[in-house]
């Protein structure tokens, strides 16, 4: 919960300003609710959402659903990460569900995981190119450090060994900043990376875009 609608708007405006799209990167924002639609017309970027709704549009007056991602051009949303999953009891039947219905509506889910049953549970019934893995490790969160390299690398194997399709894509998620990133890189099996506190500010986002160019 970072950053007001002005602030986004700003924000954005300083990243239209200061990124250039690359053939290599490709860089998506994923802004609390209020701001997808500022993001929504920046061509240079792909847009997540933060979560969305188990729900097909009804009277739920609290939620978001897919089709309202959709219209804004939202190509992903982050399902289960930790703070929903400890904060707002959110488990892996409803994080299922969640994703199956992102599928439906066209939206790719991003599922975090930091547990073996946390993934099994919640990719139950999915088609494995139709989603993406983000890994949290439990040592990591709240933290401002990766998780052993090792470590890392024979979790990320766990995760592909579950889903079976080479094209399935893997993410790290925490503590990932421009000191780090190119340790991450080495990591067999990572595709990108989830950043938070880096990304909160647009020059420390782009000092870690331009370590991966170099």
């Amino acid at each position: 919960m970072n950053k007001t609608y002005s602030e986004l708007e700003k924000y954005n405006s300083t990243l239209e300003k200061k990124y250039i799209k690359s053939e290599n990167i490709e860089l998506m924002i994923s802004p609390n609710f209020t701001g997808l639609n500022i993001f929504s017309k920046n061509k240079n970027i792909s847009l997540w959402a933060q979560n969305m709704s188990a729900e097909n549009p009804w009277a739920y007056t609290w939620e978001i659903s897919g089709d309202m991602l959709v219209d804004l051009n939202c190509k992903y949303v982050i399902l289960g990460h930790c703070e929903v999953r400890n904060n707002l009891w959110e488990d892996n039947v409803l994080i299922n569900k969640k994703a199956k219905l992102a599928t439906i509506n066209w939206i790719i889910p991003i599922i975090c995981i930091s547990e073996e049953l946390q993934l099994e549970e919640s990719i139950k019934g999915l088609k494995n190119e139709e989603i993406i893995i983000a890994y949290e490790p439990s040592s990591a969160i709240w933290t401002w450090k990766i998780d052993n390299l090792e470590n890392i690398e024979n979790f990320l194997n766990f995760i592909k060994s579950k889903l079976k399709n080479s094209n399935s894509r893997i993410i790290y998620w925490w503590s990932v900043k421009s000191d780090n990133c190119l340790e991450l890189l080495e990591v067999k099996n990572l595709d990108w990376f989830l950043i938070w506190w880096a990304a909160l500010e647009v020059d420390s986002l782009l000092e870690i875009v331009d370590v991966i160019k170099k």
